[in-house]
């Protein structure tokens, strides 16, 4: 087996950089909003027991050393990826051994795994891609030999995660919470805690309302999250309608060929045909995907299908994604027409709100400039009905999302559709340590210059901003580059010949990098990412990448993300 690189030690400076060095002042940053958010909440959670949970000095000796360790590797990560970058912007990462077409090891192990995984969670991505390892915006392909095999992963928030992996204040959370006895085998279906006193109203506290009445459920992921938010809300409008009317059963209005549920029986991601046999089989649908996207071409045919569900009393609520539509190929809807929409749902159902879920987990935890990935649309914020979800990067990776509504919404439900075992389970604390991370004023000004630097070398390129060019808002981003085959190419491309693994989404590649890339990195990823749009729309393709492409038996990952009904 081949030697992978020991938390890809590089002969970089550690932890405490010397104050010349151009990073020194964002490392600074970082560190800072890590370690107080870290301490802010395990010292939030020791006040608020009285005594009860302690964190020792022994405790806080043993951690850190673990915390340097973390600090360190991470941010040796973060600088080999800015050399890496640097080497991709000048056509110097050129190795087609990472894709299984020209990697015999990489292929067997991909058929090791294919012969025992579930078809469901079968999602390969370019043919098959295998992971060895990750820490930052990096991953490193498994059986691809020393620094070649590092590659800058900016395929999804999912994967990416928005402030990269092992971020080592988070990390730490999960160690201090075993050191502290307050992790294992703990099971808030059946045994609340003072942990959960401290750490439910905090989380509360994120809906951007700022009610006081606001109820929190805690899954395992983005999926389940929004199942919660679709049951709750479509028990409400039950609750709420004159049923002997002969209303029919109300539904989840959503944006046609866009992801809306998760599991149990909100169940309804088009792309894997699960409403499709629901609807075969004759059960409960609960969305319905009747809306066109809310761009400004759309704004009649959007408000109108609006108005005619809510008077043919089958619209329960509302669901879609605030600021940027990723299913569709990064499409971003209208502030208008939201404005104009709110005005339509506050009295909809029998003079009271309906509910307006908002999916957050592709754009949420920082990715388009605040926590929540909101825009500024008047009222949206403070819309009486609002319901949030989030997950995967709410907890930088591990399994734990939460949905956030009020109290009216929540206590609608059906009486224990909601209860798992994992019920207010996982890493709470560590989505807390997420959230002020992601909003410390100075991570978040940093973030946002990093989504101006894209949009200033995309044009540069002559690629223009918009639906034409560069989709979406600050770190949430795609690329149109014509057709689903060039996007196999091109994903293919960059992969290759620079060790960029992008995603893909209709007619578009998407962009996600590490939130807490540095600017010149993020510009020399953007500029390479660009280049080879442009060499590719041209007809510019590598042999290694034609033959790899020609080759492949599976879905790029395109057909996994893309949906049908």
């Amino acid at each position: 087996m081949r030697k992978e690189i020991e938390n890809y030690q590089v002969e970089v400076p550690t932890t405490i950089l010397p104050g010349e060095h151009p990073f020194s002042q964002d490392w600074e940053t970082i560190q800072a909003a890590g370690r107080a958010a870290l301490w802010e909440v395990f010292n939030g959670l020791e006040n608020h027991s009285q005594g009860t949970i302690r964190i020792t000095t022994e405790t806080k000796s043993a951690l850190n050393p673990e915390l340097a360790r973390l600090e360190d590797a991470y941010l040796r990560a973060m600088l080999l990826s800015g050399i890496l970058s640097e080497r991709a912007l000048i056509g110097k990462r050129h190795d087609k051994t990472r894709v299984p077409y020209h990697n015999p090891e990489m292929t067997r192990e991909k058929n090791i795994i294919d012969a025992v995984i579930h078809q469901a969670a079968k999602v390969w991505i370019l043919d098959g891609l295998v992971i060895g390892a990750q820490r930052a915006g990096l991953k490193h392909l498994a059986y691809v030999d020393g620094y070649p095999g590092i590659v800058h992963d900016v395929l999804g928030s999912a994967t990416s995660l928005n402030l990269g992996a092992h971020f080592p204040w988070v990390t730490v959370v999960d160690h201090l919470e075993d050191h502290l006895g307050l992790r294992d085998n703990f099971c808030i279906a059946y045994h609340a805690a003072i942990k959960h006193g401290f750490l439910l109203p905090s989380i509360a506290g994120l809906h951007p309302s700022k009610r006081e009445d606001i109820r929190v459920y805690a899954e395992c992921s983005g999926t389940m999250a929004n199942s919660v938010a679709i049951e709750a809300s479509c028990a409400y409008a039950e609750s709420i309608m004159d049923q002997e009317a002969g209303y029919p059963q109300p539904k989840i209005l959503a944006i046609d060929g866009t992801w809306a549920g998760g599991f149990g029986s909100a169940r309804e991601a088009t792309g894997f045909g699960v409403a499709k046999q629901q609807e075969e089989r004759g059960g409960s649908v609960w969305v319905d995907r009747c809306l066109p996207p809310p761009t400004k071409e759309n704004k009649e045919a959007f408000l109108e299908a609006i108005v005619q569900k809510i008077q043919e009393g089958g619209c329960a609520g509302i669901f879609l994604e605030p600021t940027v539509i990723g299913d569709l190929g990064i499409v971003e809807p209208s502030e208008e027409v939201l404005t104009k929409m709110l005005e339509i749902l506050a009295t909809g159902l029998n003079g009271k709100p309906i509910p307006l879920i908002l999916d957050c987990v592709q754009q949420g935890s920082g990715r388009t400039g605040n926590y929540w990935g909101l825009p500024d649309v008047l009222g949206l914020k403070e819309y009486p009905g609002l319901v949030l979800t989030t997950a995967k990067s709410a907890s930088n990776g591990q399994a734990v999302g939460f949905t956030a509504m009020p109290a009216e919404i929540s206590e609608a439900a059906y009486p224990y559709s909601h209860i798992t075992t994992n019920q207010m389970n996982g890493s709470l604390l560590r989505a807390l340590v997420v959230a002020k991370v992601v909003m410390d004023p100075q991570v978040e000004a940093g973030i946002r210059r990093k989504g101006e630097i894209i949009d200033r070398v995309a044009t540069e390129y002559d690629i223009p901003l918009g639906s034409n060019g560069v989709r979406g808002r600050v770190m949430n981003r795609g690329v149109y580059v014509g057709t689903n085959e060039l996007v196999e190419i091109v994903q293919a491309t960059l992969l290759i010949e620079d060790g960029i693994l992008v995603g893909a989404l209709p007619n578009t590649i998407r962009v996600q990098p590490m939130l807490l890339e540095t600017d010149k990195t993020i510009g020399n990823l953007t500029q390479t990412i660009c280049h080879r749009v442009r060499e590719v729309q041209k007809g510019n393709i590598h042999p290694d990448v034609v033959a790899a492409v020609n080759a492949s038996d599976e879905d790029t990952g395109l057909a996994r993300t893309s949906t049908t009904k």
